[in-house]
Parts: C-alpha cells; structure tokens; sequence
C-alpha cells in the first residue's frame, strides 16, 4: 500500500512539473508576442505621434489592445492629424497576428492578416491595382479603399470574400468591366463603384445579392441595357 501511495505521489508530482512548464512556456511565448508587436509599432515611430508620449504601446495614439495586451485594433484618421506617409512601409503587420480591424483614412500612406475584419484605407495615395493580398483576408466584412489613385481591374477573386458587407472602391481609376463574381458576395449591403472608368454591361449575377441595399455605379462608362 505505501508503494503504491508512493507511485501515485510521484506522478501527481510530474503532473504538476509538467502542467508549469507548459504554463511557463505559454507564457513566455505570449509575453514574447507582446514584445515583437510594440516593436513592430516602434519601428514604425509610431511612439512619437502619441502626446503625451508613453513606453506603453496600448496607450499610443490609434491602437487597441485587448486584456493581454495583445494590439487587435488600429485606428488614424484625417481628425487625428498625423501623417504616416512612408513610415506605415516600417510597420509589419504580419507581427500584429490578432489584429482584427484596420483603419488607417486620410493619413498620407504612399505605395503598396487574415483575422482582419475590416480595412479603411481611404483618402490616402494608394497607387497600382488592388493589393493581391486583399483577397487572402478571408474573413473582410469591410473594405474601403476610396478616394485613391487604384488602377487596373477589379479582381475576379474577390466573389471570394463571402463575408463582405461594405465595399467601396469609389473614386479611383479603375478599369474593365465588373466582374461576375460579385454575386457571390451575397452578404452584401452596400456597392460603391461611382467615379472609375469602368465599362461594359452591369453583371446580371447582382441579381443574387439578395441583401444588397446601396449600389452606385454612376460616372462610369457602363452600358445601360
């Protein structure tokens, strides 16, 4: 009997050894995470645009953390006035794996995650087509990339991205005929294509969108039937 108290003594000691170390170890590994995403937003100069100016990234101007301090959300906007310009090229969103949403409007980003919900880079200097990597954020309700400099098509990928809600792409230079993968998008609500230089005939495959409320494809060159 006492051999046998012994035995089981020693594996619930184990136990106990081993569930620690795990927790240790997970530990380590999300303070490290936590480390890796304030210096993504350092390196950016992120720190200087928040007055008064604090070592703790949760507190700097535009960012949301949630309870372990992990960065979900970014936030500037034209009433911010700041001017990200080339510094946004510095900030490595690929560092920031809980992001959920991303606002970044009328902030002067120049040039070119999959929890992403939602995106606002409008009224910025984007330029060249639509970024390829749009179409792997599975899980966008909410894209506005207005007010740019885009050109080329809009992607046939895109009736990919089933959760959209809201998309706008107005005021750009985009090109080309609306593709029919856009019926695929049936979750969404609101259309907004106005000021482009698209062409060809309206897809009837817009006819799916059931919950589809708003559509604006004025100042085109889209053929009427």
């Amino acid at each position: 009997m006492e051999k046998m108290e012994c035995i089981v003594s020693c594996v619930l000691v184990v136990l106990v050894v081993v569930i620690h170390a795990a927790s240790s170890t997970h530990s380590s590994t999300d303070h490290s995470q936590v480390v890796a995403e304030a210096d993504s937003l350092l390196n950016s100069s992120w720190r200087m645009w928040s007055d008064p100016a604090t070592s703790d990234h949760c507190n700097w101007l535009g960012i949301t953390c949630n309870e372990a301090r992990h960065v979900i959300g970014i936030r500037l906007e034209p009433d911010h006035r700041v001017y990200v310009g080339d510094y946004f090229s510095e900030l490595h969103l690929a560092s920031l794996s809980s992001l959920d949403f991303l606002i970044l409007s009328g902030i002067g980003i120049k040039g070119a995650l999959t929890k992403l919900t939602c995106v606002d880079l409008s009224m910025n200097r984007l330029t060249d087509s639509i970024p390829h990597q749009v179409i792997n954020l599975i899980k966008l309700y909410h894209l506005d990339f207005s007010s740019n400099q885009l050109t080329g098509s809009i992607p046939h990928q895109i009736g990919t991205l089933r959760e959209f809600h809201y998309l706008d792409l107005s005021f750009n230079s985009l090109r080309d005929h609306i593709p029919s993968s856009v019926g695929f998008l049936i979750e969404l609500t609101s259309l907004n294509l106005r000021r482009n230089q698209i062409n060809g005939s309206i897809p009837p495959e817009i006819g799916y969108m059931k919950d589809l409320v708003h559509l604006y494809l004025d100042e085109n060159l889209i053929m009427y039937n």
